[in-house]
């Protein structure tokens, strides 16, 4: 909270002497009305200021969320898991950490699955891990990595899309929902989030949760869009229910597109991306996938880490 005032600005009522509160005045009356010092103003902005800048926010003047998005970080830090996504940051990859992809959907990076084109499409496409730059400032947070979508050879039956399926639809029902995101790429172009309630195999027909257009440009940009899910009330809800997050990328051209930081959470804004320790992060993915081989060596590779070995 912004605390009493300094010396330097220290606030003196017009008609209650050593009470240091601002006061309205009374034109009838002939009362005046407390001055408003430069200081005062400055005190209460530096305040806010450091408030979002705890936050990891930069300071916008055109944006007016800021503090609320502050706020709800201080008190999201408290939530356990506030980021329903698993691996949003793209630190897990246990299978590999470059991808031919095609006409089939593949898994890539944990909980990541991808597809180039339809059933019988040219299209083709390499999903790899790409590392920022240490203390870059494009993108909040210093994360460690991003996931590029090159799409070498142009999708010929329908759009490519990456898509990030979260567990179970009950904590859904009727929640609002904000999804962020930060994005680039090599040209402009739109690309669409929707969202869709997958109530598992044999349970209900999915319900759609909401679709967004954004346009993406060459700079790291945040992105994001909060919707009111549907009631799941009444639905057949099995085993592999979950929210389905798919972001559909352009038909018909080759591009390269690059994703960071993806977050899902309840509430209506988006705040700082929640950044959990590696080795949690690493088991939440190994709840789904997890191999033999040591962390950073991947299935097939010929290795003898690990082995047993002995001497006659």
């Amino acid at each position: 909270m912004v605390g009493r005032p300094t010396q330097e600005s220290a606030v003196d009522h017009p008609t209650i002497p050593g009470e240091k509160v601002f006061g309205d005045g009374d034109p009838n009356s002939g009362a005046l009305g407390t001055v408003v010092l430069a200081a005062n103003l400055n005190t209460l902005t530096e305040e806010l200021v450091k408030l979002a800048e705890a936050e990891g926010l930069i300071p916008d003047i055109n944006d007016h969320t800021q503090v609320r998005a502050a706020i709800a970080g201080m008190i999201g830090r408290r939530q356990l898991l506030k980021n329903r996504a698993i691996n949003g940051s793209f630190d897990v990859w246990q299978r590999q950490v470059s991808f031919a992809i095609g006409d089939l959907e593949a898994f890539t990076a944990d909980r990541f699955a991808a597809r180039a084109d339809s059933l019988g499409g040219a299209g083709a496409a390499t999903i790899s891990r790409q590392a920022f730059a240490a203390g870059q400032v494009a993108v909040d947070g210093d994360p460690t990595y991003f996931l590029r979508v090159a799409q070498t050879t142009a999708a010929s039956q329908a759009q490519p899309y990456l898509a990030h399926r979260v567990e179970g639809v009950r904590w859904t029902s009727q929640r609002t929902v904000t999804v962020s995101f930060w994005a680039m790429a090599d040209q402009a172009f739109d690309i669409d989030l929707a969202l869709m309630q997958d109530f598992g195999p044999g349970g209900s027909a999915a319900v759609s949760g909401g679709t967004e257009t954004f346009s993406i440009t060459a700079a790291w940009q945040r992105f994001s869009y909060t919707t009111q899910l549907p009631d799941v009330t009444g639905q057949s809800i099995v085993d592999g229910a979950h929210l389905e997050l798919k972001c559909v990328l352009p038909q018909s051209i080759g591009f390269a597109f690059d994703i960071a930081d993806v977050q899902v959470e309840l509430g209506d804004v988006a705040t700082p991306v929640d950044r959990r320790p590696f080795s949690l992060e690493l088991a939440l993915c190994q709840r789904f996938y997890e191999h033999s081989y040591p962390y950073g060596t991947y299935p097939g590779t010929v290795t003898e880490q690990g082995m047993a070995a002995g001497s006659d």
